[in-house]
């Protein structure tokens, strides 16, 4: 994960923020590798690394906190090569 920027109280909400993403996200691959969706899965495992890497900006978070976590598996689809990771699985999502 990359260091937030912001003042001190932005940073402090914005990794609360985060980290609560981080155990919903979490949840959800646990959820789809029980309900044998390891093509949404992976996606999310390989994806979630990277958005964690690439905003470090507090404020980011925090205009995002009452986002819902299928627009959080969008946020991070869009970081991977999903469409092929689902088509080695034989799945198919749409967002």
């Amino acid at each position: 994960m990359c260091e937030l920027e912001g003042s001190p109280k932005q940073v402090a909400w914005a990794t609360e923020i985060r980290q609560e993403v981080i155990k919903k996200m979490q949840e959800y691959i646990r959820q789809y590798i029980a309900a044998n969706k390891p093509g949404r899965a992976e996606v999310l495992s390989q994806g979630l690394p990277k958005l964690l890497s690439k905003k470090n900006q507090a404020s980011w978070w925090i205009d995002r906190r009452y986002d819902k976590p299928a627009v959080w598996e969008a946020t991070i689809e869009r970081l991977v090569p999903a469409e092929e990771i689902y088509k080695k699985y034989g799945e198919v999502w749409i967002f």
